[in-house]
């Protein structure tokens, strides 16, 4: 009985000695801080920015406001800069769409028109 307890207790060892070797190298196990995850996560952006200079990093949305409903061109941040989807005829924009995000905090605005800067003109 000692003997049977034994030799199942050694193949148990063994084959969960072998499934351990297959996952680990299969998949990265390891502890990971919280300081050197994010750690890690900053080398790897700014690895990409290294490569590719246009890289536009995550906007961190906590500060972000909906704004869209009266066309804009300057955002509460003092931010400038959008982004927005358009497309191109001839090498000029065609068309754009009105939805705008701004690239500093991440704001939506809504894109001004020629016929807005007409109106505000008005006002």
């Amino acid at each position: 009985m000692k003997i049977a307890l034994i030799i199942s207790a050694t193949i148990s060892v063994i084959l969960l000695s072998f499934f351990l070797r297959i996952f680990a190298k299969r998949f990265k196990v390891g502890i990971y801080y919280i300081d050197k995850y994010e750690e890690a996560v900053q080398d790897a952006i700014t690895e990409i920015e290294k490569k590719d200079p246009r890289y536009i990093p995550p906007v961190d949305y906590d500060k972000a406001m909906d704004l869209r409903g009266t066309p804009t061109h300057v955002c509460p941040c003092g931010s400038q800069v959008w982004l927005l989807k358009v497309s191109f005829v001839d090498y000029e924009i065609s068309n754009y769409f009105l939805d705008m995000e701004c690239l500093m905090c991440g704001s939506f605005a809504t894109a001004p028109t020629p016929i807005d800067k007409a109106n505000h003109e008005e006002i």
